[in-house]
């Protein structure tokens, strides 16, 4: 219920915009950092990428919109929009900003008070000056953006979000395949009945797995589960792994399971328990089962934090720059490869 009430408060404020498509003409983002100072801003704070601007124009003006209407006119504000990375930030916004690893942060300058507003007080934190959109309030708005609208944030189209935060490998939970040093790692947060996973396996894979047998990227897999009745089969999956430390099996099991998505049935929990006690020759693991959940629930929570909002979702980390960019949805192998030789 949770997610349902804050993906259709995100949904108001989009689709509050009135005449997008002349705001959009008129418009003019500023670039400059000397911007972030000026009332009335809408700063987007970023790593490398540069920001899809006609992403944030309607952010912008739906905040506009939202803000004023909610405050019955008391706080009647037109945000411009400006961009900066955080390297470039000012010593104040950058302490502000000092415990973030996941951009773009989209934050609002201005000498009125938007609290006078009762939606701006779910939507945003107040510090020193700055009104910073909370974490959940970014995903949402700018999932909202790309699925409804089909405006992604980035001028890149795949990527979602920018990171600093390395995602967590060990080697006792998380099946790695390939070589631990492989100059990529493509961690990817998967659902057993996700078809568009079943696909990326199906359609992309293939070559990135040949990427992996030449050293060049490592492939994680992570538990992302959105459909209940899944839960189950990666417990299972997550349990054998545990126990055996055997990442290919996992992978095995994961390709044999998404193709059969791919030709429209669901295996049974049944089916994969089976599945696993003929690929491994074991009955049952000896594994405490809240150990296992408690890696799931890690999984989830940490492709949460790189606002992965559904699956397939991707994270591909540069070891050597201490940097990543996050995908959300269906990618092909070409836009994974073209990703990483742009920004990687």
């Amino acid at each position: 219920m949770r997610t349902k009430t804050l993906l259709v408060i995100a949904v108001a404020i989009i689709v509050a915009v009135v005449g997008v498509a002349t705001y959009l003409l008129l418009l003019k983002p500023q670039q400059s950092g000397g911007c972030i100072a000026k009332d009335n801003t809408l700063i987007v704070v970023y790593l490398k990428v540069p920001p899809n601007e006609q992403a944030y124009n309607v952010i912008a003006e739906s905040l506009s919109y939202a803000i004023k209407t909610n405050s019955s006119n008391r706080v009647s504000i037109n945000l411009t929009t400006c961009f900066i990375k955080y390297q470039e930030l000012d010593e104040k916004l950058r302490k502000i900003l000092s415990n973030t690893t996941t951009f773009p942060v989209i934050a609002v300058y201005t000498h009125a008070n938007l609290f006078e507003a009762p939606i701006a007080q779910q939507l945003f934190n107040y510090s020193e000056g700055y009104y910073i959109l909370k974490e959940v309030w970014t995903t949402q708005i700018l999932a909202t953006l790309l699925n409804y609208y089909g405006i992604a944030p980035y001028q890149d189209v795949a990527i979602f979000s920018e990171t600093m935060k390395e995602p967590l490998v060990l080697p006792n939970e998380t099946p790695v395949i390939g070589s631990p040093t492989a100059k990529y790692y493509l961690v990817i947060y998967e659902d057993a009945y996700c078809p568009y996973c079943a696909r990326f396996y199906a359609d992309s894979l293939p070559s990135i797995e040949e990427k992996v047998r030449d050293g060049t990227i490592a492939l994680v897999l992570k538990n992302f589960v959105v459909h209940s009745e899944a839960w189950i089969i990666h417990r299972n999956i997550t349990a054998m792994y545990i126990a055996t430390r055997n990442a290919t099996t996992v992978l095995n099991i994961m390709k044999n399971i998404y193709s059969l998505i791919n030709r429209g049935i669901h295996p049974s929990p049944d089916y994969v328990k089976e599945l696993i006690r003929n690929i491994t020759g074991y009955e049952s693991f000896n594994v405490n089962i809240d150990d296992v959940e408690k890696v799931m629930l890690r999984d989830g929570e940490e492709g949460a934090s790189y606002r992965i909002f559904g699956t397939p979702g991707f994270v591909i980390w540069s070891k050597e720059k201490n940097y990543g960019v996050v995908i959300v949805g269906l990618a092909s192998a070409d836009n994974i490869f073209s990703t990483m030789n742009k920004w990687l």
